[in-house]
């Protein structure tokens, strides 16, 4: 892909982020979204959005480790299979994102700052 495209893939992947964020918060609170972007852990969140954010920073630190205990708190969580399915998705996505942009030194342009936030 050329450099152009490999953007608007992370655009794609910001907006994508931003919206999935936004509905697990209950609308657009932009406070709220750059405490999840810079440190989860130190917003105030009820305990099954928190649930999902440990679950996908598990998965995205030590997949290798991440199995059926952590399903069970997600489950336990109020998350059906399906969602279990969404969350491991999204996150894979994220991650896989993520490690292309690093790898190919990529920044984000300057309309980035202003999608969405």
């Amino acid at each position: 892909l050329a450099t152009d495209e490999l953007r608007e893939l992370e655009e794609r992947r910001v907006r994508l982020g931003t919206r999935v964020i936004g509905r697990a918060a209950g609308g657009p609170r932009p406070t709220l979204g750059e405490l999840l972007v810079m440190n989860y852990r130190v917003a105030r969140l009820p305990a099954r959005q928190r649930a999902m954010l440990d679950f996908a920073h598990r998965l995205t630190v030590a997949s290798a480790e991440t199995g059926a205990a952590d399903r069970k708190r997600l489950t336990r969580a109020g998350f059906s299979a399906r969602d279990i399915w969404d969350i491991a998705a999204v996150t894979g996505f994220f991650n896989m994102t993520n490690r292309l942009a690093t790898a190919t030194d990529m920044m984000p342009n300057s309309d980035y700052h202003a999608l969405s936030r």
